[in-house]
C-alpha cells in the first residue's frame, strides 16, 4: 500500500473517531435518564447513593475543566450534560 493510501485512511478513520466522540458526548450523560425518571416518577430514592453521586460528579467537574482547558468541546458537552443529570439524582435522592 502506497503511503498517501496509508495516510487517507488514517484520516477518515480518525474524522469517523471524531463524530463518533460527538454522537457519545450527546448520548452518554442520557444513560442517567433513567435513573431521574425512576427517582422523580415514584418519588422514591432508595437505594442511592448521595455519595456516590457526588463523587461522579466530581470526577466530571475535572473532566470538564481538562474540555475547557483543551477547547474540546465534546469532552465539554458530555461532561457539562453528565453533571446535569447527576445534580438531579442527587436533589432527587435529597428530597426523597
Amino acid at each position: 500500500m502506497i503511503k498517501s493510501t496509508k495516510i487517507f485512511i488514517k484520516k477518515k478513520y480518525v474524522r469517523f473517531l471524531d463524530g463518533l466522540v460527538f454522537v457519545v458526548a450527546f448520548v452518554g450523560p442520557l444513560t442517567t435518564v433513567p435513573q431521574v425518571f425512576h427517582i422523580f416518577h415514584t418519588q422514591n430514592a432508595d437505594g442511592v447513593s448521595i455519595l456516590t453521586w457526588f463523587l461522579y460528579s466530581l470526577v466530571q467537574a475535572v473532566w470538564l475543566l481538562y474540555g475547557v482547558a483543551h477547547k474540546n468541546k465534546p469532552i465539554i458537552i458530555s461532561n457539562f450534560f453528565w453533571i446535569f443529570w447527576q445534580m438531579l439524582v442527587m436533589i432527587g435522592a435529597i428530597i426523597y
